[in-house]
């Protein structure tokens, strides 16, 4: 057995319920893997999330969509056909959703 298939050994049992430990310990798993793999699956596991900076900047905002006109857009007719139909919205807002 490689680095490789002992890895994914180690991952198939995690994914069937083994901590980490009890699976890089495994007996099917060769000694000189064990302290590699468990690096590897540590760095798999630690996820590290930082505050976000900005995401909407209001004074730079730029109201861009209201100036299209989206009627010709690739899902407008269908949008357009089940606002009517199936929503049952009147002409006049269906028309405004696309202006």
């Amino acid at each position: 057995m490689d680095y490789n298939d002992a890895l994914s050994l180690v991952r198939i049992l995690i994914d069937r319920g083994l901590s980490r430990e009890e699976a890089v310990n495994n007996p099917a798993i060769p000694e000189e893997y064990r302290i590699q793999i468990n690096e590897q699956i540590h760095q798999e596991e630690v996820i590290i999330l930082e505050p976000v900076g900005e995401i909407y900047r209001h004074d730079i905002h730029n109201d861009w969509i209201n100036n299209i006109d989206r009627s010709n857009w690739y899902y407008w007719n269908t949008l357009r056909q089940y606002s009517l139909n199936y929503k049952k919205f009147p002409l006049d807002v269906v028309t405004q959703l696309c202006h």
